[in-house]
């Protein structure tokens, strides 16, 4: 009886917040089901499913998981079917490495993985190495490490289809020139590090965010810079300043963002630990991971123990990250904040519960990332998140996002939400009118 209970539990289980697994041992079919993002794996964090990968014939992605983690079916040597369906926006490196029986979907020398409505979903790899290559016009994703140390490749154009480039994708290839889809919203952690002979690339008004280190050490890759020189930036024809990258010098001790700016990427002031002050116009709409870590120097605007950046109008346009002193379990986000950046309270052991008000559109991939949270209150009736990555991933305390009854979205940040009833929202109101009455009467 006990090792039938024990076979039993290790068939089965969670693989990510909101996502369950389970595995056919009959059949070798693995189910991946629920709403949510799927965990990392790598090094000593094995798939739960490990001890069975050499069981695994066949892997079903349901409708509602949003991403696959890294090195989540690596060396699954009998695994001949994956089915991804289009809910999936983002795919981590190294996720079929070793998997040599696996049937991808082939076209002009690139591997693809998707579902019975598009067999083009994901682009997982090339098959043979080449100088360009034609990407198909119904891919939605170039998965991570797609094209990883592909000294051959230097030219690539990707089709308004693709939504998403993930991690590493095109790092450490020979590409001199990238023509970038009107439809690419994310460009993931080191997309085109390492791309030594990069020259050129443009930036669609599309894209909302830029992972860390996406373009790290590419020294022949032109930017623009504003008149004072003090900054990078990657962009279009139509706005050269779209993407703040970098600064020119990591020595620097303050900066204006442009007013035509709308994208900081991840890292951008990566321990630019002089940096003492900097202005962050109103048309910014993201902030990427660790933008501002290591800006030992970096005067913020404090307010109710969370630290802002922004501009005369708005001192509060940003927010970066709580007090470094900070005590406090919950928080209320200021009312004019417009952006939570990346990694915003990623590890924060403390925090219980935070208040997020309509105001807020953009929440950074890794916001709440391994967080001890287990209330979460947001006033917009709309996703802030919908491209985000593992923003409560691992934050294992909580349940759903609590949102106003006239929420259009069916999840916030990938996870599950709760809506409010009418009734408790009018009671809620009428509390807080009784109190101010006898605040004024006493």
């Amino acid at each position: 009886m006990f090792s039938l209970i024990s076979c039993q539990e290790n068939t089965s289980g969670e693989c990510g917040k909101g996502l369950k697994w389970k595995l056919d041992v009959d059949s070798g079919v693995l189910t991946i089901s629920g709403t949510g993002d799927m965990d990392y794996y790598g090094g000593q964090d094995l798939p739960p499913w490990n001890e069975h990968r050499n069981s695994i014939k066949s892997v079903v992605i349901e409708d509602g998981v949003f991403s696959i983690g890294e090195q989540a079916f690596k060396d699954c040597k009998e695994l001949l079917s994956v089915t991804i369906p289009d809910s999936v926006v983002f795919i981590g490196p190294e996720v079929f490495d070793g998997c040599d029986k696996l049937d991808y979907k082939e076209e002009n020398n690139l591997l693809y993985l998707g579902n019975a409505n598009n067999e083009y979903h994901a682009l997982i790899k090339t098959k043979a190495a080449a100088a360009s290559y034609s990407i198909n016009q119904n891919t939605k994703i170039i998965a991570g490490r797609a094209f990883y140390q592909c000294s051959s490749l230097q030219s690539i154009t990707i089709p308004n289809s693709v939504i998403y480039i993930c991690d590493y994708a095109f790092s450490e290839t020979s590409l001199k020139n990238v023509e970038l889809g009107t439809g690419v919203i994310t460009i993931g952690l080191g997309s085109f590090q390492n791309c030594e002979m990069l020259v050129s690339i443009n930036i669609p008004n599309s894209v909302q965010s830029i992972g860390f280190d996406a373009f790290d050490n590419c020294p022949e890759l032109k930017y623009y810079s504003n008149e004072d020189n003090t900054l990078y930036y990657l962009g279009n024809d139509e706005n050269h300043f779209y993407a703040l990258i970098k600064p020119v010098n990591s020595g620097i001790t303050s900066c204006e963002v442009d007013s035509n700016t709308k994208i900081i990427a991840g890292g951008a002031f990566f321990n630019c630990a002089s940096l003492q002050s900097i202005t962050i116009p109103n048309s910014v709409i993201s902030i990427g991971d660790y933008a501002f870590t290591g800006c030992s120097s970096l005067n913020y605007n404090q307010k109710d123990n969370l630290c802002y950046l922004g501009n005369e109008q708005n001192h509060y346009h940003a927010l970066i990250k709580p007090a470094d002193d900070s005590e406090l379990t919950s928080y209320e986000v200021n009312s004019n904040t417009k952006i939570i950046a990346g990694s915003a309270f990623f590890y924060l052991e403390k925090i219980e519960s935070v208040k997020l008000p309509a105001s807020v559109i953009s929440i950074g991939d890794y916001a709440f990332y391994s967080s001890s949270l287990s209330n979460v209150h947001y006033s917009g009736t709309s996703d802030p998140g919908k491209y985000s990555l593992n923003a409560f991933s691992l934050s294992d305390k909580l349940s759903s996002v609590t949102v106003p009854s006239k929420y259009t979205d069916a999840t916030f940040c990938h996870a599950t939400i709760t809506k409010e009833s009418k009734s408790t929202k009018v009671f809620v109101n009428i509390i807080a009118l009784v109190a101010l009455l006898l605040f004024c009467f006493f």
